[in-house]
């Protein structure tokens, strides 16, 4: 995956990838727009030695309940492996 260059963001990104170190499942929040997105993509390229069978990004975005967010994701037919 070739991305852009991408700016400003190395301490958000070894945030990302620190987290993703202790846990399983790592949902990035925030208003739209902010580059939640980006970052993800960005982090999980960055982290794919770390993960040899892979990241995967979902988007719960049209999840309302935060304690679905889990289920939504497991049970998720479609996302995007990195």
């Amino acid at each position: 995956m070739a991305f852009t260059s991408f700016v400003g963001r190395r301490d958000d990104i070894a945030e990302v990838r620190r987290l993703l170190g202790a846990v399983r499942l790592l949902a990035l929040t925030g208003t739209g727009g902010v580059g939640k997105t980006r970052l993800a993509l960005e982090a999980a390229s960055m982290s794919r030695k770390a993960f040899p069978d892979g990241v995967w990004l979902v988007d719960v975005a049209a999840v309302r309940d935060p304690s679905a967010v889990a289920g939504a994701a497991a049970t998720s037919h479609w996302g995007c492996r990195i």
